[in-house]
């Protein structure tokens, strides 16, 4: 099968204890589809001035170190020996490819200690940012594709767990020769709550823009209500709701402000609290969250975009609002 695929939203999973990308993006036709690539992580390791001629020696002496845990063993698949450039100096360079990169800290780490070793670099890097970086398969870009379409049961049943089209397990992915644009499909979203502290009040009305769609859900005092406004009987109904409603319009990108550290984890808080189920996504599990002083948010096939972040990164140092509200701040930028 081959067909044109822009990759939106990437995430890695194992498989007997193999790491493999999984790439969510559309077709050139705006189907949402999957692709799953193989990637061998890798680090790298710098040898001393002095011990250049000591590299296969090194190779021999860490070849078959192992890191043993529950569900899995990795260990060093191969290396390769290259003359590189570090910090502005001609280095030689071991690249250390293992089998499942969440124990390249370890391997490392027990090859730390060899007399002829500098520097160790890369094993910390997260998987994602490696493989679009060794890879060159970069967000919002075009690509072919050429692949087999999985059945159900391949790779533990991806598939089967994905509300997509189709899943492909990628043989080759190249740039696409023409250059052509991407307009991702965008849907913001807002709340308001009757407490601003997570889990202590109850979420009152949730708001939705995007092309072709303004929609503010509530089932709070609906007397009079405009005709954008659906009135739902509770809570747990209007959760229940947005996130049908989400789903439907099938955004590449959910965008709020201060959504990682407000909105998204309270509207998974209330529909905890109202037991019903936050769907959102094409795994149907909803949001979870990194770890962090404001954790991020993260929906499968969908990529959350809390824009006060970038503001407070990036704009606010050349905005004259007093604050960062919503109100100042889209008042400052766009009237």
């Amino acid at each position: 099968m081959k067909f044109e695929f822009v990759p939106v939203d990437y995430n890695y999973f194992d498989f007997e204890g193999k790491n493999y990308i999984r790439l969510i993006g559309r077709t050139e036709k705006g189907k949402k589809v999957c692709v799953v690539d193989s990637y061998e992580p890798n680090f790298w390791i710098i040898l001393k001035k002095g011990y250049e001629d000591k590299a296969k020696e090194v190779v021999k002496k860490i070849e078959k170190l192992q890191v043993k845990k529950a569900s899995r063993v990795t260990e060093i698949l191969r290396t390769k020996i290259l003359d590189k450039n570090f910090l502005g100096n001609k280095v030689k360079a071991i690249q250390v490819f293992v089998t499942n990169h969440k124990d390249a800290h370890d391997i490392a780490s027990a090859i730390g200690d060899l007399k002829e070793i500098e520097f160790r670099r890369e094993y910390d890097l997260p998987l994602i940012s490696k493989y679009i970086k060794e890879n060159n398969v970069e967000p919002l870009n075009w690509y072919d594709v050429e692949g087999d379409v999985l059945d159900i049961q391949d790779f533990g049943g991806i598939v089967e767990a994905l509300d997509l089209e189709t899943c492909i397990a990628a043989n080759k992915i190249t740039p696409l020769k023409k250059k052509k644009n991407f307009e991702p499909r965008i849907l913001a979203y807002d709340i308001e709550s009757d407490n601003l502290e997570i889990g202590k009040g109850d979420v009152l009305m949730i708001s939705l823009y995007g092309e072709g769609i303004k929609k503010v859900l509530t089932w709070k005092k609906c007397e009079g209500k405009q005709d954008y406004v659906e009135c739902l009987k509770d809570e747990g109904t209007m959760l229940e709701r947005f996130s049908e409603l989400v789903n439907k319009y099938d955004p590449d990108i959910l965008v709020g402000y201060f959504s990682d550290g407000f909105d998204l984890p309270y509207l998974k808080t209330a529909s905890q609290k109202n037991k019903v189920k936050l769907s959102l996504g094409v795994d149907g599990k909803g949001p979870t969250f990194t770890r962090g002083r404001i954790p991020s948010g993260k929906i499968a096939g969908i990529v959350h975009i809390d824009l006060f972040r970038f503001v407070d990164a990036v704009l606010s140092q050349y905005l004259q609002s007093e604050t960062l509200s919503l109100n100042e701040v889209a008042g400052e930028l766009i009237g």
